[in-house]
């Protein structure tokens, strides 16, 4: 599977992923994707959330856990009608633009903008937490 960067859900209903420097639109329900990524991986998207909910004590936007490459950060919540899912494995940099503005750089080089600074560092403080406790578990 290749690298998946970034998901949002566009206003037309679409979901965008961004993989490997494209952009790929699909028009399936977000929810039923990430079911199909989590499937793969002998899962579902129910049973990762749980898992990390129960083993960390998350009570919200709890970090979506796929494989080995991919930890999936919701700066938008799964049932926003403008969901927005940041791969954490696949974050090269991260840079403070003006006020509350993020500007996220990805290892194939594309860029993305959020508005949420401090929503995404308390995500990626949970990411922390599920390495720690993805080590502990070796």
């Amino acid at each position: 599977m290749a690298m998946i960067e970034w998901i949002k859900r566009t206003k037309i209903g679409l979901i965008e992923v961004a993989c490997d420097g494209g952009i790929t639109s699909f028009d399936q329900s977000l929810s039923g994707y990430l079911n199909r990524l989590c499937l793969n991986n002998l899962s579902t998207l129910e049973g990762r959330l749980k898992g990390v909910q129960r083993r960390f004590a998350f009570k919200s936007r709890i970090p979506i856990y796929i494989d080995p490459e991919h930890l999936l950060l919701p700066v938008v919540g799964l049932r926003s009608p403008n969901c927005l899912l940041i791969n954490q494995r696949a974050l090269c940099s991260c840079r403070k633009r003006k006020g509350n503005e993020l500007e996220l750089r990805f290892a194939s080089g594309m860029k993305l903008t959020i508005s949420k600074g401090r929503t995404f560092a308390a995500l990626m403080e949970k990411a922390r937490l599920i390495d720690e406790g993805l080590q502990d578990r070796m």
